[in-house]
């Protein structure tokens, strides 16, 4: 098939975007100026877009709904940019290669020359062409239509038949612009034909698979659900479409414990229904199905999760329990009502976690000794682990309980969930329903003579009052609270009418954290520091002088994000003198900040995350996207002796 012909961006390929954002009045003349001399005297390397969003000019949606309402006009580069796909650069130097001859298309020197990944390629072509993107498996492959057609056909032509709904036949395609082999797929199977999107080598690899499978789809692992803890199962899926929504969802869940995901999001949107797994706390788009499969899906997924599937006019939440090979897995299932249809997330959480030591969480050495010896060996006081949902305080709160687990101390726990299960303690979990509530567990606890009391969540002015008397009465607690930081949780008990001699007496230390993301260490690479990114953190690029950081390029290993796996940046608080003078006079959480820098060797966790990286563990940039803006931060040569850090422990980052 002919190629073609190459579309000539001119000099300038920010213009072909600015072209449609003034036709369509998004911008006037006098914006597009202001942001061009801007992006032209210090900002070339960066494309129009970040300029005119740092101006407040424009927003990434605006930005998307003018891409799609133009996506015939507009080339395939320009959405590969604008997605961050690629460089402004990269774009430029593969047009020139084309009118220099080049036979290959741009897509395919992108993706052979600049490192482009064929993922984010066919990712951004299908925005352009209106079509889902199949992250294709064989065990998502409906083996019925795959017998109907031979091996070397589907192989000649690029293309796998995937799923029907009776309506019509969906297919997985390499190139959406080859059409001369439908008219043959529609008669063979008798059903209008919608194309999908597809990663070539991923096609080839399901037809020869199935090929040489005769046909049959050999499960790769087997999942079974129940609906209840007793292990009540829930009903198994009847006609070939509830047969076909059944295989697809269990290759989803499958692929997502696989892959670390802490939620599955299953996201119906205008054309399509969005796949999205979050992991290491980042929404990854991992495929897209055809809007028509988004009914079964759901239905499918409420079923299982003993929601009502009649009913799609409210929000629900359910949960079912999965068995997955070995593995045992919770789910917390939520449906809520959208335009679109019915968006589902699915929280994973696994019954079998490995605990993880204090040591290996990210705490600075000198930290880590002053909170072991001065927070978790004494034997009463309150001990608060604070920070928003996500941000691995469950993490720490268990890790502190295993450290503090001994023989001849009683541990008792009210949670809800329970996420690890640890030798030695008393550990109870939430079922309202039964009425065993957090609140007559409350009363019932300090009659069970613990001498360690830990409280899932401090949630209301109830749990507070609770947690400072039971060490008021010689109890150590520890707990979790969702504040911005150490000094806010200070604030937010006084708020919630604590009085201050109780809070100063019973406190002992609060540790606020956040998880930012490592670099991957299969594709990681030495990078100066970004010039927006230091000056946001109220610094320049001459703050890590003789220190290197890096940044992961992207790879397989890591889904072409450059992070693999998180660590964590905290900031400790320990009451002294000082401090509780500061709560009594019911200071400013200013005032007490101030107080705590000068007198508790306070380091932020802005402070500790730049530690971070100029450790070698993530970036500047990961920094500044996880953790709250401060004051302006110390010198880094300053906070790595604070942290009590050695020359040796920055080889690998490359100390000067």
């Amino acid at each position: 098939m002919k190629r073609p012909a190459p579309q000539d961006f001119g000099t300038e390929t920010d213009e072909i975007l600015v072209r449609f954002l003034l036709k369509d009045k998004i911008l006037s003349e006098p914006q597009v100026d202001r942001a061009r001399k801007i992006r032209e005297r210090v900002r070339k390397q960066d494309g129009i877009f970040p300029v005119l969003n740092d101006l407040r000019l424009l927003d990434p949606q605006t930005l998307r709904e003018c891409l799609r309402r133009h996506r015939e006009e507009i080339p395939i580069g320009v959405f590969l940019i604008q997605s961050g796909a690629v460089g402004v650069d990269a774009v430029e130097r593969s047009l020139k290669k084309q009118r220099s001859g080049d036979a290959r298309r741009i897509g395919e020197i992108l993706v052979q020359d600049e490192g482009l990944s064929q993922k984010k390629f066919l990712l951004a072509l299908g925005d352009k062409k209106n079509l889902p993107f199949v992250e294709l498996r064989t065990d998502m492959i409906d083996a019925a239509l795959f017998s109907k057609m031979p091996a070397f056909f589907l192989e000649e032509n690029g293309f796998v038949p995937f799923s029907q709904d009776g309506v019509s036949l969906f297919i997985v395609v390499a190139d959406p612009d080859r059409s001369d082999f439908v008219e043959t797929v529609r008669k063979t199977y008798g059903l209008p034909v919608r194309i999908c999107l597809g990663h070539p080598d991923q096609i080839r690899e399901c037809i020869r698979d199935l090929a040489r499978q005769g046909g049959r789809i050999e499960a790769r692992k087997e999942v079974a659900f129940s609906t209840d803890e007793e292990g009540g199962m829930a009903r198994g899926p009847g006609t070939a479409e509830e047969a076909d929504a059944s295989r697809i969802f269990s290759h989803l869940l499958t692929q997502a414990i696989d892959m670390g995901a802490s939620d599955l999001h299953v996201e119906p949107i205008a054309d399509r229904l969005r796949i999205r797994f979050r992991i290491d706390g980042v929404l990854i788009h991992k495929t897209d199905l055809p809007i028509e499969l988004a009914g079964r899906l759901s239905s499918r997924i409420k079923v299982l999760s003993g929601m009502d599937v009649t009913n799609r006019r409210v929000h629900q939440d359910g949960r079912s329990f999965a068995k997955i090979g070995d593995q045992e897995i919770d789910l917390r299932i939520s449906s809520y009502v959208s335009l679109h249809g019915e968006t589902l997330v699915l929280r994973i959480l696994s019954r079998k976690k490995n605990l993880a030591s204090l040591e290996d969480l990210g705490m600075a050495p000198n930290f880590l000794a002053r909170y072991v010896d001065h927070a978790l060996d004494p034997p009463t006081g309150v001990v608060l682990i604070t920070g928003p949902t996500g941000s691995g305080k469950t993490t720490t709160l268990y890790s502190s309980i295993d450290r503090v687990n001994q023989p001849d101390i009683k541990i008792i726990t009210i949670e809800d969930p329970i996420e690890y299960a640890i030798p030695g303690i008393i550990q109870a979990q939430v079922h309202t329903k039964a009425g065993l509530t957090f609140e007559s567990s409350l009363r019932s606890i300090v009659r069970q003579d613990p001498d360690v009391i830990v409280l899932g969540e401090i949630r209301d002015k109830l749990t507070a009052a609770t947690v400072i008397q039971a060490a008021l009465t010689g109890h150590k607690v520890l707990s979790t609270f969702h504040t911005e930081d150490a000094v806010g949780s200070l604030i937010r008990l006084i708020d919630m009418d604590i009085e201050t001699f109780l809070i100063s007496s019973t406190v002992i230390s609060i540790v606020a954290q956040r998880l930012v993301r490592r670099i991957c260490s299969e594709c990681r690479e030495p990078v100066p520091p970004n010039p927006r990114a230091m000056r946001l953190m109220e610094t320049d690029t001459n703050y890590f002088q003789g220190f290197q950081l890096y940044a992961g390029r992207g790879c397989s290993k890591c889904n072409d994000t450059g992070f693999k796996g998180r660590v964590g940046v905290y900031e400790f608080l320990f009451l002294n003198a000082d401090m509780r003078d500061a709560i009594l006079k019911h200071q400013s959480s200013d005032v007490i900040r101030t107080v705590s820098f000068r007198s508790s060797s306070l380091v932020s966790l802005m402070e500790d995350g730049l530690v971070k990286a100029a450790l070698g563990l993530t970036t500047p940039d990961e920094v500044l996207q996880q953790v709250p803006r401060g004051t302006v931060p110390r010198p880094i040569q300053a906070l790595i002796e604070m942290e009590g850090y050695a020359k040796s422990d920055f080889a690998a980052g490359g100390t000067g």
